[in-house]
């Protein structure tokens, strides 16, 4: 695999990790099938942490074609430890069918 196609790897990975964030930051625990008591116990307890890993996906998002930053595969092998780490106890998603 060459140094591009590992990068992007990393940044595909690193998209759908932040989304994962994204989403559970967002979900109401009233009105979830997720455990609502486990869920907002992780949003209160990663909300900062998961608000910096929202904006560093907001950073590289291509608006217009142009990435507002273009972070390097060592960053984006941080980034992506980093959001798995605070997914570590987020409550499960259902899987769709």
């Amino acid at each position: 695999m060459s140094q591009a196609d590992e990068r992007n790897r990393l940044e595909d990975d690193f998209h759908g990790l932040a989304g994962r964030i994204d989403r559970l930051t967002k979900t109401s625990p009233a009105q979830t099938t997720l455990d609502p008591d486990r869920l907002s116990r992780w949003q209160n307890l990663y909300e900062t942490e998961a608000a910096e890993v929202v904006r560093r996906r907001d950073s590289i998002l291509r608006e217009g074609g142009v990435a507002q930053k273009i972070p390097t595969s060592a960053e984006l092998t941080e980034w992506n430890a980093h959001a798995r780490k605070i997914l570590e106890g987020a409550p499960d998603e259902p899987f769709a069918n």
